[in-house]
């Protein structure tokens, strides 16, 4: 698998991946509780979490993404490590990709009793 499109094409749909990875099932267009910050689950019960065809939003802590999005921040995982684990569980062929260099865009030095920001673009080995 060459591309993390294709890896996202072959993971079960939104609805059907959020089923297996959190146990919530979706009926309709209707709000869900979110596994994420668990609106819906509180006092007043208001629920705050949609499923679209190709993406998640919760209006109560900002969360949006997709497949890959959700499971990162549903185990606290980074990217390399999400695309491991979901090409292992779902028995796909490893992505082939080469993360990006980092590019620092600020650095905090102190300077007597202040401190200052530098901004530059420098990459980060």
């Amino acid at each position: 698998m060459n591309d993390i499109n294709e890896l996202k094409e072959a993971l079960p749909g939104t609805k059907d991946f959020l089923e297996e990875m959190c146990g919530i099932k979706t009926e309709g267009n209707k709000a869900h509780h979110c596994p994420l910050c668990g609106s819906g689950t509180k006092m007043n019960k208001t629920s705050a979490f949609f499923v679209y065809d190709s993406a998640y939003k919760c209006y109560s802590c900002d969360f949006w993404g997709d497949q890959i999005t959700l499971y990162m921040a549903y185990n606290g995982v980074d990217f390399a490590d999400t695309v491991a684990r979901l090409c292992q569980e779902y028995n796909i062929e490893d992505v082939n990709f080469t993360p990006t260099k980092k590019k620092k865009l600020f650095d905090v030095q102190e300077d007597g009793d202040n401190y200052k920001i530098i901004l530059y673009g420098g990459e980060i080995a």
